[in-house]
C-alpha cells in the first residue's frame, strides 16, 4: 500500500483501500497474504463492503484487522470504530501471515495461519465489494489474494 497520502480529489478514507469486484457480492470467502513492514501498523480484509470511491471512508459491512501491536478485531465499519470481536495474536512485523475471512448468512469466521480466531461472529447481512487495506497510510504488503464461495 501506500507510505504518504495521495492527492486527493474528494472526502475519501484516511488509509489506503482496495475494492476488489462489485456491489452485490454476498456470502464470501476471501484470504490474502499481509506483511507488516512495521509495528505501529494494521491491516485489513473485508467483505461486503457498502461503499467505494469518494464515499469509501463511510464504508458499513466486514472487515478483520491485525494490527501490528499483536491484536485482531473483527469490525463493521472500515473505521475499525464499530467492534464486533477482538482479541490477542502473536503479530511480529516483517513476518508473512494468511488472513481468512468468511461471511455467510450474517456470521462470520476469521483465521490467522489457519487458526480460527473467531467463529460465530454476528456482522452484516449485506452484499457488497471485497477489499484489503491499512489502518492509515504506511507500508504494508499484500499478496497472494483469494476469493470464493464458502
Amino acid at each position: 500500500m501506500v507510505p504518504t497520502r495521495p492527492i486527493t480529489w474528494c472526502n475519501d478514507a484516511n488509509q489506503a483501500v482496495a475494492l476488489i469486484g462489485n456491489n452485490t457480492w454476498h456470502e464470501v470467502q476471501v484470504a490474502v497474504l499481509v506483511l507488516l513492514e512495521t509495528v505501529n501498523t494494521s491491516v485489513f480484509v473485508a467483505t461486503s463492503m457498502s461503499k467505494s470511491g469518494c464515499n469509501v471512508a463511510e464504508a458499513t459491512g466486514t472487515f478483520f484487522w491485525i494490527s501490528g501491536l499483536g491484536t485482531w478485531t473483527i469490525t463493521s465499519d472500515i473505521e475499525g470504530k464499530a467492534v464486533l470481536s477482538t482479541g490477542k495474536a502473536t503479530i511480529s512485523q516483517g513476518v508473512w501471515y494468511n488472513l481468512e475471512l468468511i461471511t455467510k448468512g450474517g456470521m462470520s469466521t476469521a483465521s490467522i495461519d489457519g487458526k480460527v480466531v473467531a467463529s460465530g461472529v454476528s456482522v452484516p447481512d449485506q452484499p457488497g465489494f471485497v477489499g484489503m487495506g491499512t489502518g492509515g497510510f504506511y507500508s504494508v504488503q499484500f499478496d497472494d489474494f483469494s476469493m470464493k464461495q464458502p
